[in-house]
């Protein structure tokens, strides 16, 4: 089912004028839905593997800042434990992310300095006597990169920590889920100009097309005339949706209620007077995210596998970190993929390119012929034990 055809999105869509309701249909079935859950499950699979690597570390969620100049750890109180998350902020990734940290510090009590984990609380002198040697910053989305930037910002001005920084007694590890082209590169210049501070990100992120004009016109044309964001923060618009939030990189008619309504598109103004957003103030009511996860389609191991011999078949010698270019899936999916793929044979990689063997090819040629694959529809319990299944469809 496309998402245009839930229940929950025929208001929305019934406020456009009839010419335009094709495009915000569009716009709709162009939204990637993804649950908190599989955030979660690997999200924590990552910190796991970073603690593991590390003596004594502290996870943190990344937020937004309380004031512009706000350094995260009190510059004049050593004793201060750091604000997680605001009172007044419910949405967003800190609350699920510090869930998470509490069960990682549970599991983890030897290393995470945290109430839940060495019973120390995460303040500078506790780093200092515990000998921290990681602060792990963890996050959904990054979008524009301005705001995990500024968080690292405020990280670094504390003179202790930039001090450690430099004398490399600790490193800092930024991860997150999902991250644009623009809001990766904008944290990892940041990183570069710092000691010791490393971006990880899972998953690239899905981006609306801004050549896209008739979206795009849309998008702007319906906003109020006072919107100076028509299109998301940043104006490098996303097209992924949370079952916890909606992130504010999506163009503001999908989630900024008006009451009273005065577009941007002046002829509109006889017949929109108000604006009720599908995500309004970005948070997704429970019917709602019960009728997206019924409409994601779920792209099963053998469809993704049959896509990757797809796309190497049809550029020789790609190389490994093109990939997310072309490839639907996320980038575990498509690394368990590519493993499957060349231990089959069907595969061989030199020097990070990608080539389809003759096996691959003779197989690509049964699944155009059957739509199957051949070796996996026989045996897929032979190739994909239980445990190997369970992570993927974490992953779907």
């Amino acid at each position: 089912m496309k998402i245009s055809a839930i229940p929950s999105a025929q208001n929305w869509l019934n406020q456009f004028l009839p010419e335009d309701k094709k495009t915000a249909e569009k716009l709709l079935n162009q939204l990637v839905y993804i649950s908190t859950e599989d955030v979660v499950i690997a999200l924590g699979e990552r910190i796991s593997a970073l603690i593991e690597e590390c003596d004594k570390v502290a996870v943190f969620p990344v937020r937004e800042l309380i004031g512009a100049k706000e350094s995260y750890f009190k510059l004049d109180d050593d004793d201060a434990v750091p604000v997680v998350q605001q009172n007044d902020i419910t949405l967003g990734s800190e609350a699920f992310v510090s869930n998470l940290i509490t069960q990682l510090a549970r599991r983890n009590r030897d290393k995470v300095i945290s109430p839940e984990g060495n019973m120390k609380n995460p303040t500078i002198n506790n780093l200092r006597a515990e000998k921290v040697d990681s602060l792990i910053l963890v996050d959904d989305l990054i979008g524009s990169g301005n705001r995990t930037k500024e968080f690292l910002e405020s990280i670094y001005r504390h003179p202790t920590i930039k001090s450690w920084l430099s004398g490399k007694h600790i490193e800092i590890h930024v991860l997150s889920y999902m991250a644009s082209q623009q809001g990766k590169v904008v944290v990892e210049q940041w990183c570069k100009r710092h000691q010791k501070t490393t971006l990880h990100v899972l998953n690239k992120c899905p981006m609306l097309n801004t050549n896209d004009e008739a979206i795009i016109e849309l998008c702007k044309r319906y906003v109020d005339k006072n919107e100076k964001l028509p299109i998301g923060y940043g104006n490098n618009p996303v097209r992924v949706v949370f079952s916890h939030s909606a992130p504010n990189n999506l163009p503001a008619i999908l989630f900024r209620d008006r009451a009273k309504l005065k577009s941007k598109d002046a002829s509109l103004r006889p017949y929109v007077k108000y604006w009720t957003a599908l995500f309004p103030r970005r948070a997704l009511v429970e019917a709602l995210k019960t009728e997206l996860s019924e409409a994601k389609p779920a792209s099963s191991i053998q469809q993704l596998i049959k896509e990757l011999l797809y796309i190497v078949s049809s550029n020789p010698g790609i190389n490994v970190n093109s990939l997310n270019e072309h490839f639907s899936g996320t980038d575990g999916q498509r690394n368990l993929c590519k493993e499957r793929c060349l231990g089959f044979s069907w595969l061989r990689e030199n020097d990070f390119q990608l080539f389809i063997t003759e096996n691959g090819e003779q197989e690509l040629i049964f699944i155009n012929k059957n739509n199957n694959l051949k070796v996996i529809a026989n045996n897929e319990n032979n190739y994909y034990p239980s445990s190997m299944s369970r992570a993927m469809s974490h992953q779907d």
